[in-house]
């Protein structure tokens, strides 16, 4: 439709400039004697009708180019949010502006033509350059809004969500953890806990576009809610922990294990020790309490005063250190049985752990893991700190 019309535009200034060029040389012949006049001013006259004739096929030739230009840009995507209220006219500005129509006036005929203006629906929509005028009106008519696709890794805590959902949906990250850490909210959304911080399921989303802050946490919670649920059966474990002590115990795991097949023993391993009230040790409980997360702990992060330190507190932190997955849920419920009390990630870039009963092992296992550390660096290969 847009190449008609510019078609269309281009046969007009021909059809002007073909009537301007007959109009003249009636004039010329018919309505002035101009045989009588000076060989001058019979010069000027014709000169003068030659360069209109010029202008107009130099108005034509422009308006062929400025056409090809427009059909031959790059393609390029953008977003365009129509708000509540918003006229055509502000929102072929906005179209204008965004450089996904080529001619306003245009989209504002095909518009009128099509009945369209009264039916353009509020939403955020996703378009290219490439689109047609019918099919930039047929999204907006329909409402086919625009829905934000997000995945929340296992393992994510709160803060890497908050920062997620601002770079892909422009949400407040400050106001997204302002509620996260509202335990008034949190009770209101039945978690009796002080922060929402392992209650966020991390899944696949398709958010609305005006999704608020409050809106995609009710909608996690929601998820976390079905997959405790799908995961959850009579157990000793779910019948001497409460679940928030569950989701805590949960989260370590999720933090700990990187191979599907030794969720189930580390968890074991660390009920293990809470029934010899021996420290967890879990030095990803030292990283969330120290808001260290990539860099090597220190001595002196280590021994922090901090309830969250499992190195130095026996039993389990106050609660979750980021947000599990189902597998890991299923996990600290499910733990497998294990004379196990130790273990030390094996460093060989396997991401798998060496597995102790006594603590003379577990430094044997150390030992085995520094060797590898070694090999590994000898080879070339970074690891994990």
């Amino acid at each position: 439709m847009v190449r008609l019309l510019c078609h269309l535009y281009d046969i007009m200034l021909a059809m002007v400039m073909a009537c301007f060029m007959v109009l003249g040389y009636c004039l010329y012949v018919f309505l002035f004697p101009f045989y009588r006049w000076p060989f001058f001013f019979r010069l000027l006259y014709s000169l003068a009708l030659a360069g209109l004739a010029a202008l107009l096929a130099c108005g034509v030739f422009i308006t062929h180019e400025l056409k090809k230009r427009a059909i031959q840009k790059p393609y390029s995507e953008s977003f365009v949010t129509v708000k509540k209220g918003m006229g055509l006219n502000q929102i072929v500005a906005k179209l204008d502006k965004q450089d996904i129509i080529q001619s306003p006036l245009q989209f504002k005929l095909v518009a009128v033509l099509k009945g369209a203006p009264s039916k353009l629906k509020a939403g955020r929509y996703k378009l290219n350059n490439h689109l047609s005028i019918e099919d930039i009106l047929d999204a907006m008519v329909r409402g086919s809004v625009y829905r934000n696709h997000l995945v929340v890794p296992e393992g994510y805590m709160a803060w890497q969500i908050a920062s997620m959902l601002k770079r892909t949906m422009e949400i407040d990250s400050a106001a997204f953890m302002a509620l996260v850490c509202d335990s008034a909210f949190a009770r209101s959304c039945g978690v009796p806990a002080g922060s929402l911080e392992g209650y966020l399921f991390p899944d696949t989303y398709l958010f609305d576009w005006d999704a608020s802050a409050e809106q995609i946490i009710k909608i996690m919670l929601r998820r976390f809610e079905e997959k405790f649920r799908e995961q959850y059966t009579e157990t000793p474990i779910t019948r001497k922990y409460s679940r928030h002590r569950i989701v805590t115990m949960a989260s370590i795991v999720e933090a700990e294990a990187a191979v599907d097949g030794e969720r189930e023993l580390i968890a074991g391993v660390f009920y293990n020790r809470l029934a010899r009230r021996i420290p967890l040790g879990a030095d990803p409980t030292v990283r969330f309490a120290v808001k260290k997360y990539t860099e090597p702990l220190t001595v002196r992060d280590l021994a922090m005063v901090s309830p969250y330190n499992t190195r130095i507190y026996r039993g389990l932190p106050p609660g979750p250190i980021c947000n599990p997955g189902a597998r890991a849920l299923y996990a600290a419920m499910h733990p497998l049985e294990t004379t196990m009390l130790y273990f030390v990630a094996k460093r060989d870039g396997s991401n798998e752990h060496f597995f102790s009963e006594t603590n003379d092992g577990h430094v044997q296992n150390k030992e085995r893991a520094k060797q590898n550390k070694r090999l590994q660096k000898n080879r070339g290969v970074q690891g994990p700190y």
